[in-house]
């Protein structure tokens, strides 16, 4: 056990919290724990790890992960290491999933352009090529369910069913048992068998 060591990345982790960096100030606690090992804290450390842990868990980003007050106590550096442990994993897990707003906002545009695009073509009777531009606009989907429904009913309005049940197919892997792409699926098989297509 380095106690110096600890020391230090105690001192770097309380001064990372009171600059509101959580996730550093997690990290650098965390070193300390796993440099004391298994063992309880010795008496001249503890008042480090209680500075250190009240100053995390008194910013507002570590209670919206753990609400519950968090009270050291010597001998229970466990029970410590695993709350901060598990707030640090859902940070790093949120991280890893939010996408990046500037991204999100470009991707989004994108999205919109070439959905416009398809319509437009749609409009002027160019079946293909508004459907490899919904094909395109699929690229820039992420969460956008609505995206499924709205591409068949473009295609079901020019009676252009058997494009519009590829895209309601797509839209089922994705939403499977979607009540309303079940309903659009049902309209356009009727709507097939009609046409004879």
């Amino acid at each position: 056990m380095n106690t110096r060591k600890i020391r230090e990345d105690l001192g770097r982790a309380k001064a990372s919290a009171n600059r509101n960096e959580l996730e550093r100030a997690l990290a650098l606690s965390l070193l300390a724990f796993k440099e004391l090992g298994n063992q309880a804290a010795p008496m001249d450390l503890r008042g480090d790890f209680r500075e250190a842990i009240n100053s995390i868990t008194s910013l507002a980003a570590f209670r919206e992960h753990y609400a519950n007050p968090i009270i050291y106590q010597g001998g229970k550096e466990r029970e410590a290491f695993v709350i901060l442990a598990k707030v640090y994993k859902a940070l790093r897990t949120q991280e890893t999933q939010e996408e990046p707003y500037e991204e999100a906002m470009q991707r989004k545009m994108a999205l919109d352009k070439t959905l416009k695009e398809a319509r437009a073509e749609l409009e002027r009777g160019r079946v293909s090529e508004a459907d490899a531009l919904y094909s395109q606009a699929l690229t820039y989907y992420r969460d956008e369910n609505a995206i499924f429904a709205m591409i068949a009913r473009a295609f079901m309005e020019v009676d252009e069913v058997v494009r519009a049940l590829g895209y309601l197919k797509k839209g089922l892997t994705v939403m499977p048992g979607d009540a309303e792409l079940q309903e659009l699926s049902q309209k356009c098989t009727a709507r097939r068998a009609e046409l004879g297509r």
